[in-house]
């Protein structure tokens, strides 16, 4: 009497050894593999891009950070009622409080002394030709542009006179 049922796999395909499905091992194919490494590759090369510092960007970041100290700067000196002047070097930066008919350095933080990234250049233009910055009691100061240059870049930090410090290219 026939059956129905299928009989044993080794009669099913008999000659080809496995299944079609299972013909051969599971594994990536070259093409699979090359796409995996060029993906790779572009992001590797893309963080490795964002993580190098860029000389011109850490030139800016210290100006923007120079722009919010001046701010904090101007500030202190009319909240003290005593000048405060702003001092600088190749190496870094610091502020100075007029005190006792001495300038002495503020160590409390933000106006601390800080050091720049690299050695920076500061050149202070002021419309009065004066070639110290300092700030007073007074709401308004002399505008003036303070002018950073490293290593043949510059940027400036341009300052109205009224409190508003801006960093241009």
């Amino acid at each position: 009497m026939p059956t129905s049922a299928p009989g044993p796999s080794s009669t099913r395909f008999a000659g080809k050894g496995k299944p079609p499905g299972q013909r051969y091992g599971r594994a990536f194919t070259l093409v699979e593999l090359l796409v995996t490494l060029a993906v790779i590759a572009m992001a590797a090369a893309l963080l490795s891009a964002n993580l190098m510092p860029d000389a011109r960007r850490e030139l800016r970041t210290d100006a923007e950070r120079l722009s919010l100290l001046l701010a904090a700067a101007r500030e202190e000196a009319q909240v003290r009622g005593r000048p405060v002047r702003f001092a600088s070097s190749e190496q870094g930066y610091r502020f100075l409080v007029l005190t006792d008919r001495q300038w002495r350095s503020l160590e409390e933080a933000p106006l601390r002394e800080r050091a720049w990234s690299a050695p920076t250049r500061v050149v202070v233009v002021r419309s009065d030709g004066r070639a110290e910055l300092e700030f007073g009691r007074d709401p308004v100061d002399a505008p003036f542009e303070l002018v950073l240059e490293r290593e043949g870049m510059r940027v400036a930090l341009i300052a109205n006179g009224l409190g508003r410090f801006e960093v241009r290219p």
